[in-house]
């Protein structure tokens, strides 16, 4: 049963790692009507989730030793350029430092949690 789920996610991971990749775009980019919360920022809770999940995908779909540093700053660099375009693009969002470092501590996390669970059950 564990090496079908093995199999599973690591033919499954670049699909994973790009549909998150195109959601966190679409979803950063996109008006937002109605979308409100009241809990003090809740959102970047969101984003660390988000990116967390980002660089899970992306390390597990790349599963190289000395690629790990490098695409974990891709995703760092990927949530500083969204938050850029932001700005940029639209009237209706604006990009925050403090959504950068949201997004930056989920990257960490996503790392960290590669680290662990992810050798440890899946990619032995």
């Amino acid at each position: 049963m564990l090496k079908a789920i093995k199999r599973l996610f690591r033919a499954s991971s670049l699909f994973l790692a790009i549909a998150t990749t195109i959601g966190i775009a679409v979803l950063s980019l996109a008006k937002m009507e109605g979308v409100e919360s009241s809990v003090f920022n809740y959102d970047k809770f969101l984003h660390a989730f988000a990116y967390c999940t980002l660089s899970f995908f992306w390390l597990s779909a790349i599963n190289k030793t000395g690629r790990i540093i490098l695409v974990s700053i891709i995703c760092v660099i990927y949530g500083i350029v969204i938050e850029i375009l932001q700005m940029v693009l639209t009237n209706y969002r604006s990009g925050d430092l403090y959504d950068a470092l949201a997004n930056t501590s989920g990257v960490l996390i996503g790392y960290f949690l590669y680290q662990t669970l992810a050798k440890k059950y899946f990619l032995k």
